[in-house]
């Protein structure tokens, strides 16, 4: 997620960025390289997430909670 437009959207939050946390790169579906820049954000006030373009979410603690997911975003999040 980047913008506070694109936030609200997929989550209903309303959300500031904070700072930009990085990047990384990672094979895609069709087998390109892309690219992903991570942000982190605040909702402006506490609320329920309501997805619109993704199935789930889950909130992790520590990597060990982490779900399956690409070796670049975990090693990212290391």
């Amino acid at each position: 997620m980047g913008s506070p437009r694109e936030i609200t959207e997929e989550t209903g939050l309303t959300a500031a960025v904070d700072r930009y946390a990085g990047h990384f790169d990672y094979t895609n579906s069709r087998g390109r390289t892309s690219r992903q820049f991570v942000f982190t954000w605040t909702p402006e006030k506490p609320g329920p997430i309501i997805l619109s373009e993704h199935d789930r979410y889950q909130w992790v603690r520590t990597l060990d909670e982490l779900p399956p997911t690409t070796p670049e975003l975990r090693s990212f999040l290391e």
